[in-house]
């Protein structure tokens, strides 16, 4: 479940029924989300294909949209994207294409192949300013079509200092230690061999510190390989991925992204929420969520000492700790909870959709 499989689920459990009535379809992929889309009562299907190198697939796509009477189709991902722009449009039915990240990755052939269909989708929706903005320089695409809708989560009380030392017991983890939590599938592009590296700079001044990892091992074991052969695997646990990661930020004195690219990342919205001080790389939409010294601090990617150095200082400053943690979530009720996505992503469905709303 990544970044907008976990969006979508949020907006089905708390999208206004009485203005929108949701439903999934999953084209590749074991069927994780349809699977819990039907279980939060919402019409689901899963066509779990291999390839798209199908032509009679556009045919079939036609047949169900026209089937559902849809007045708006929402799509994430290329390959949702080709396989479904054009027979939309030519059932008049409206395209919105969904824009999770920047993207650096891309290739000519990704590029062009989302040019070609382009002039199929309705309205774009980017999950920040960053993101939208890496899409009208490399795309092409109409910037006054392109929506920035941030993401939300549900709000939750922070963690107590009671929830705190309860957590690191059940985790088996020193009361007095320095914890970090690190909330991302475990893959070179969340700069893991950066954070492996900052934190054998780290353990000379902390020679007790944890790092609490919390994500799908896309490695094949090599990243947690790393951290042995650096001297830090005992410092850090891999806990694979975690449906809730509340006892992990509970238990975490600062949170830590040092990814290479981001689009609006959950895992930051998760520890604003939690009202824990945050150490990241500045990319992507990450410094809209995050001022840097005023929400957390903010490094440049791929630099473990500027890492190591950002995170010593919160850990051996605990005003500037508790500042940066209340500040954030100051920050994440104000601007980043699930009734703000939820009423804006409404209000452009309404807007875009054949039904004349």
């Amino acid at each position: 479940m990544g970044g907008a499989e976990q969006m979508t689920m949020q907006f089905i459990r708390y999208a206004d029924p009485g203005r929108v009535t949701p439903e999934v379809l999953s084209i590749m992929g074991p069927g994780h989300l349809t699977l819990l889309a039907m279980q939060a009562g919402v019409a689901a299907s899963n066509w779990a294909l291999k390839s798209l190198a199908n032509p009679c697939l556009l045919r079939r796509m036609g047949k169900f949209l026209r089937a559902g009477r849809y007045d708006i189709v929402h799509c994430y991902g290329l390959r949702a994207e080709l396989l479904t722009r054009w027979p939309a449009s030519r059932l008049g039915i409206p395209v919105i294409s969904g824009v999770h990240s920047i993207d650096p990755w891309r290739k000519r052939p990704h590029v062009w192949l989302d040019r070609m269909t382009a002039g199929a989708v309705t309205a774009w929706v980017a999950v920040a300013e960053a993101v939208k903005q890496s899409r009208v320089k490399r795309e092409h695409f109409p910037a006054d079509r392109i929506h920035v809708v941030y993401n939300g989560i549900p709000d939750a009380p922070p963690p107590t200092g009671d929830d705190k030392r309860g957590a690191r017991e059940r985790l088996g983890i020193d009361q007095a230690a320095p914890v970090l939590a690190m909330i991302a599938n475990v893959r070179e592009a969340k700069g893991y061999p950066d954070l492996i590296e900052a934190m054998v700079q780290l353990r000379e001044k902390h020679p007790n510190i944890v790092c609490l990892c919390a994500g799908r091992d896309d490695s094949g074991g090599e990243i947690p390989k790393l951290a042995e052969a650096r001297g830090v695997g005992g410092a850090m646990r891999w806990l694979g991925f975690v449906n809730d990661p509340g006892e992990i930020l509970a238990a975490a004195d600062v949170a830590v992204l040092s990814s290479h690219w981001e689009g609006c990342p959950i895992n930051i919205l998760e520890s604003m929420r939690a009202a824990r001080a945050t150490v990241s790389t500045n990319v992507g939409g990450i410094p809209e969520l995050i001022e840097n010294d005023r929400e957390g601090l903010l490094v440049d990617p791929k630099k473990p000492a500027d890492l190591a150095a950002a995170i010593d200082r919160v850990l051996c400053d605990p005003l500037l700790r508790e500042n940066l943690a209340q500040s954030a979530r100051e920050k994440f009720a104000a601007k980043f909870t699930i009734s703000t996505m939820v009423e804006e992503l409404t209000k452009l469905y309404e807007r875009y959709g054949r039904s004349g709303l």
